[in-house]
């Protein structure tokens, strides 16, 4: 009886949801009792010196995070081979690519 029940709830929020996604991750999280950490930083080491200014620690943190994405993509993009992806991954791999021979399936072979 309270399976039932807690199956009809679930199913209703996900239902009603406008976000699937979101709602089912909250309910999970909710079930296993996750709950998210709140941490305060006091103390932040920039530049090889100790800083306890909140503006100080916010800015770092900004600057970090806005420009994470562009330091990796700019690394990608200048690892990557001209010679294209298949010379790129022989040498990332530096062993040779074993061949590989495809052929046609049917849908009942799958």
């Amino acid at each position: 009886m309270i399976k039932t029940a807690k199956r009809t709830y679930y199913k209703n929020l996900l239902i009603q949801s406008t976000n699937e996604t979101k709602t089912t991750w909250n309910i999970i999280n909710g079930n296993i009792n996750k709950r998210a950490l709140k941490q305060n930083i006091s103390l932040l080491n920039t530049n090889r010196a100790n800083t306890h200014d909140s503006q100080v620690i916010a800015s770092t943190f900004h600057a970090y995070f806005s420009t994470v994405a562009q330091n990796i993509y700019t690394k990608i993009t200048n690892s990557v081979d001209i010679n294209g992806p298949l010379n790129y991954l022989h040498n990332a791999l530096k062993q040779p690519i074993p061949a590989m021979k495809l052929k046609s399936i049917t849908s009942n072979e799958i």
